[in-house]
């Protein structure tokens, strides 16, 4: 053995040791059971049943009681038999799709004055910090309904949870308050037991208002001096061997505290986090702005300080309402086909490279498995959590970790086809290898940089496990393999490298399709993101938009596969089901449940024509109307009727059916022309905007309107009106009319104005009536016009039927109907009507058909729709409420005088009265509705209203039955179904400020990347060309997602798809590097002149590379695809194509973006042949 090998195969089983110490024990195990006998809460006899030996290595064990009998004894002591577990934490932790785990539902408690819209999303991003500060731990948080916020946690200890409940309701306020010196005197009044004004006395590590420990408090004043808002940085730091919290402020802070400090020595500045005196040391000088927090803390309280400083603190209180343990996400079906197909997928990829490459692949395979290992040990240190989708990556790792292996390989052979001895074939290959895997991973490890920088949530943890999966790459793929090999060839295992080899060195001219190529390629990047935008919220998951959570409750113990079947038959195939358990004492998660939390993104399109049907029919039946409903879309559909109606009729009727006018885009007949419209504007109560509308609706229609011949009576000009109305005192002379006909006064000004009275207005001389027309008007203004209305205007006058009812709308009367939609786009060349428009209405038009568009259906009609169909689907099984019932005898009838009898008892004397009172109140419907079904639905002696709830009821029952049996009966009867405990909305998972991160994090990768390449490659264009291929993929395969999702569904984006997406830009990067690199070292040899045969060749020399890694992976990734179920067909396709396309970006857009677009040999000329030192036929004679 080489000198060089006697530290380094130490080091490698050092690394191993470390990583199965971290690992071990990978899932939950027994440690020790035992009988446990108790009496009167003493142990009395313990029997070991079963001991591991690993409990020597497992400090903390999870201690689990299971109560198997309880007896008591003669002397009344009671006697408890226990089973007793003693348990280690399994260091990979499974996530919410795989195990399930806890939920915590809480209420924000706000005051009014305090509340505003958004502050639960603010709380929101306050607690995804304090749940999960490093990012790596899979987790849900939503909003829920109004003011509650559901929270989800993979599966934890007791103690774990308890710790979480605090770290989520604590405020995290921090505040600095001045304290009384010992000697001074307000301390020696609090002293002798008096209040000091301006003063409080708080007690070291108890709340303001708690006692405790005599001596141990300080005078504090009742003014927080600064709070913890300005500080800038807070860290773990160390007073001697006691951990305490470090914090600085920032500048403002800085200066704050400064002052205070400065002015204030000599006394104590008591230092309060969520009104906790924690200590309160005193000032001996000016400090500059920081400190620590010290108070006999443990290491475990100081992170979970930071953890809840650092998360900043609550705008409001928290309330827990409810905490339950809830089952996987996924089914055990799809489960079991996830790691089937990751299994499969594995074994291809190995095999792959165990037979290509021989005997030196199965070395590849070793380290891969060790990468594997040491990358799942790693997440297990960081207490990261395992994921289906995360299951998937890993087997992902193993193809792309296979990448490094074969680019050695391939300068192996290359070294090989020259002769050279096989020690110094490894040498070189690997010198030469080294150059394009270490840029490759370098520019993969800055976006995870940046990504774990800048991103959050699943963007920030997929950053750290892309870090660590390529330090470990790195680590295995060069330092592991070669000392293998070293090893292998000191023990003459190794003799010769022997490789199949089905690819040679090509040569194909890959530069002269570049144009076409691109050209295609850009033709794709425009149909696909066109798709991608117009698919709009469709294409995302419920992760991104939130959705419905309906909590069913059923009779009888139900596999959540049951549910997750019998939701997808009833058109819910992409609702996801959790069992929910509500024990208080459940330790273990059971295979069925009698709850289940299901979790709906939207409805269907059928879904949607169901519910859009079923609410019209249930009101136009009612008056023998509707005849069908002929969809064009979901919500754009043709209403059939069997007798015609207006459309006036059939908008209530949509009201009545629970759509407002907002949620109608638009109701007309079907060339059904109509001569009365009524159009509902906004603005009519400004008088003069008033005028200006009706006046530009009347020269719409001048040709068109009908015109009413009027008759004025005009009275003498008044200078003053003499009355003590203040309202109807006018400042103006004025005219009384007396018109033929009720008309509005707006008309009547119109008119006067077309005839250039500008300077008059016409109102109604009685303002007590609400209607807006009269008979009786009033023209106001100067007294010359007056006059010159006098003389010139005719009695008769010609008003045209537009006019305004009230400030809502105005009516237009034509001569020849015309058809709504014409009607609406007249009014559309109105630049005044277009504006103030709302809504156009036909008046006395019956018609059979209505064109209907609707909005999307709001929350309340999308959960009324899944609430009716998921009691459909499961009533045969559906959870029912006991009502107990007492009854009370009031009288009996048969026994009373009759003057003391109800009109209903004279007539039915036998009759016996009781008050039945209910356990809860019910309402007048269910209550009847119990009754009827019992058999007895007059039994009830009073009315009921419609609506009200009732506690207590009068019932009568005939005397000559059996009285008892029909109480018996009607007890029996109370079993109230009441299936579902809620059905609320939800907000999404992933916030917007993930997604804006995410974005920011990839826009610096690039920028670093483009520096990083320029730096290494000497070019700025490699750079370029390299992000170029990046975005390029990105796009082809954001447009591939999005096409794929309308062509066949089931392709939602979710958080899953994003850390996909996130892998492909390395890839692309990796595979870029690669042929970039090898481009480089041909420069080198020829005097750094950059040539379209040059880039050719290049290609050509990394193909065998570059197909074997694609197919080990495509193969992989295949596996995935078709065998892994729906829950990782999002993840496994956008690796899939992105991979793909990666591969074709290298070569037909990277590699033509080094070259100058001008002055190139055009595609149809031969491009000249060059030599380099690999030359493709020299390797193959060599090789034959």
């Amino acid at each position: 053995m080489t000198k060089k090998l006697r530290w380094k195969i130490p080091l490698i089983v050092v690394v191993i040791a470390i990583g199965i110490m971290v690992l071990y024990p990978p899932s939950e195990k027994v440690l020790k059971r035992e009988n446990v006998r108790e009496i009167a809460g003493k142990v009395v006899d313990r029997t070991t049943l079963e001991k591991s030996w690993t409990l020597f290595f497992v400090t903390n064990p999870v201690i689990r009681e299971t109560v198997v009998s309880t007896e008591t004894d003669k002397d009344g002591k009671k006697i408890c038999n226990k089973t007793v577990e003693y348990t280690s934490k399994g260091k990979i932790k499974l996530g919410l799709d795989l195990k399930g785990g806890s939920e915590l539902l809480y209420k924000v408690r706000v005051d009014e004055r305090e509340d505003h819209p958004g502050i639960t999303k603010e709380i929101i991003e306050v607690l995804k910090k304090r749940i999960d500060p490093q990012g790596v731990i899979e987790y849900r948080i939503q909003e829920q309904g109004s003011h509650r916020i559901l929270i989800q946690v993979p599966g934890a200890t007791r103690t774990e949870i308890e710790g979480l409940k605090t770290r989520i309701t604590r405020l995290g306020k921090l505040e600095f308050r001045l304290a009384a010196s010992s000697d001074g005197p307000e301390y020696k009044e609090a002293l002798g037991g008096k209040e000091v004004p301006g003063f409080y006395k708080h007690w070291i590590r108890k709340k303001k208002g708690e006692e405790g420990e005599a001596g141990k408090w300080y005078l504090v004043r009742n003014k927080t001096e600064i709070s913890g808002e300005h500080l800038s940085r807070i860290y773990s730091e160390r007073k001697g061997i006691e951990p305490v919290v470090g914090f600085e402020f920032d500048a403002i802070g800085k200066s704050k505290f400064g002052q205070i400090t400065e002015r204030n020595i000599g006394k104590p500045l008591a230092i309060i986090l969520d009104d906790i005196l924690y200590s309160a040391p005193v000032i001996r000088d000016r400090i500059p702005g920081s400190g620590i927090i010290e108070g006999n803390f443990t290491q475990d309280e100081v992170n979970e300080l930071i953890a809840i400083m650092r998360a900043g603190s609550l705008p409001a209180d928290l309330e827990l309402e409810m905490e339950t343990m809830v089952g996987p996400s996924l089914g055990r079906d799809s489960i079991n086909k996830g790691l089937l197909a990751g299994a499969i997928g594995g074994i291809f990829a190995v095999l792959f490279i165990g037979i290509y490459y021989m005997g030196v692949g199965w070395v590849a395979n070793c380290a891969n498995a060790l990468n594997i290992f040491l990358v799942v040990g790693a997440m297990a240190l960081l207490n990261a959590t395992m994921t289906l989708p995360g299951i998937a990556g890993l087997v992902l790792m193993i193809g792309m970790g296979i990448d490094a292996n074969v680019l050695i390989f391939e300068r192996i052979r290359e070294e090989k086809a020259k002769g050279k001895p096989i020690r110094a074939t490894i040498k070189a290959g690997y010198e030469k290898a080294f150059s394009a895997i270490f840029d490759s991973n370098i520019t993969t490890l800055i976006t995870g940089v940046i990504l774990a920088a800048v991103g959050t949530g699943p963007v920030k943890g997929f950053a750290w496990t892309l870090i660590l999966g390529l330090s470990i790459n790195l680590f295995t793929a060069i330092f592991v393999t070669r000392v293998i090999y070293e090893l292998f060839m000191d023990l003459s295992w190794i003799k010769n490298f022997s490789m199949f080899r089905l690819i040679g060195i090509p040569n194909i001219k890959f530069i002269n399709y570049r144009f076409i190529l691109v050209a295609i390629s850009g033709a794709c990047i425009i149909g696909g993101i066109t798709t991608f935008v117009l698919r709009g919220n469709k294409k995302y998951d419920i992760d991104f938009t939130g959705g419905t959570l309906v909590h069913l409750h059923l009779k009888d113990q139900t596999p959540p596969g049951f549910i997750r079947t019998a939701l997808g038959e009833t058109g819910y195939e992409e609702a996801e089901v959790q069992s929910i358990w509500s024990e208080e004492n459940l330790t273990q998660f059971a295979s069925t449940a009698d709850e289940f939390g299901i979790r709906i993104k939207e409805l269907n399109e059928e879904k949607v024509k169901q519910k859009l049907t079923e609410d019209i029919k249930g009101v136009l039946d009612k008056t023998g109307l509707f005849a069908g409903i002929d969809f064009v879309k979901p919500y754009v559909f043709n209403l059939r009727l069997q007798n015609p109606a207006d459309e006036i009729t059939i908008q209530k009727s949509l009201k009545d059916a629970g759509y407002s006018e907002e949620d109608v885009v638009s109701l007309s007949p079907v060339n059904q022309p109509a001569k009365e419209y009524l159009v509902n504007v906004a603005g009519l109560e400004d008088v003069k905007k008033r005028l200006q509308l009706i006046g530009a609706v009347g020269d719409c229609f001048k040709n068109n309107l009908v015109y009413h011949d009027v008759r004025m009576k005009l009275g003498d000009i008044t200078e003053t009106l003499q009355t003590q109305d203040i309202s109807l005192k006018t400042s103006q002379p004025f005219i009384d009319v007396e018109v033929s006909e009720s008309i509005e006064p707006t008309v009547l000004n119109l008119e006067l104005d077309k005839l250039g009275f500008s300077n008059v207005t016409v109102t109604k001389q009685s303002q007590e009536t609400e209607r807006t027309r009269a008979s009786k008007l009033r023209i106001e203004g100067p007294r010359t016009s007056l006059q010159d209305i006098k003389q010139t205007v005719k009695e008769t006058v010609s008003i045209p039927s537009v006019y305004n009812i009230g400030n809502e709308a105005i009516h237009v009367e034509l001569k020849e109907g015309i058809t709504k939609e014409n009607f609406v786009a007249l009014l559309g060349g109105i630049k005044l009507a277009k504006s103030a428009m709302k809504s156009v209405n036909t008046l006395n038009a019956p018609a059979q058909l209505f064109a209907v568009h609707m909005q999307p259906l709001s929350a309340g009609k999308i959960q009324e729709k899944i609430k009716q169909d998921v009691v459909n689907r499961f009533k045969d099984n559906l959870y029912k409420e006991k009502i107990d019932i007492n009854f009370e005898l009031l009288k009996d009838v048969s026994l009373s005088p009759p003057s003391t009898t109800t009109a209903k008892s004279q007539n039915e004397p036998n009759l016996v009265q009781f008050r039945m009172t209910l356990s809860k109140p019910l309402k007048k419907e269910a209550v009847e509705e119990v009754l009827t079904s019992a058999g007895y639905p007059n039994v009830l002696e009073q009315d009921l209203q419609a609506g009200m709830e009732y506690q207590t009821v009068k019932i009568a029952l005939n005397s000559l039955e059996n009285v008892e049996a029909v109480k018996s009966t009607i007890k029996n009867a109370f079993e109230i179904p009441s299936p579902l405990k809620r059905i609320v909305s939800i907000g999404s998972t992933v916030a917007e400020e993930m997604k804006s991160r995410a974005i920011l994090g990839v826009i610096f990768s690039c920028i670093a990347t483009i520096f990083y390449v320029w730096f290494r490659f000497g070019d700025f264009k490699f750079g370029s060309s390299a992000i170029i291929a990046v975005i390029h993929d990105i796009l082809i395969t954001l447009g591939a997602v999005a096409v794929a999702d309308y062509l066949f569904g089931n392709m939602k984006i979710d958080s899953a798809m994003v850390a996909a997406f996130l892998t492909v830009i390395g890839y692309s990067l990796n595979d870029t590097i690669v042929v970039f690199d090898r481009i480089r070292e041909n420069m080198g040899g020829h005097g750094k002149i950059l040539t379209p045969q040059l880039v050719n060749d290049s290609i050509n020399q990394t193909l065998s590379r570059t197909l074997l890694t694609g197919i080990t992976t495509i193969g992989v990734l295949c596996a995935l695809f078709f065998l892994g179920g729906p829950e990782i067909h999002g993840f496994a396709f956008v690796m899939l194509v992105g991979i793909i396309v990666g591969t074709y970006s290298t070569i037909f857009i990277a590699c033509p973006m080094l070259l100058r677009w001008r002055g190139l040999t055009p595609s149809i000329q031969p491009l000249p042949q060059q030599n380099y030192s690999i030359k493709g036929k020299e390797v193959v004679s060599k090789n034959a």
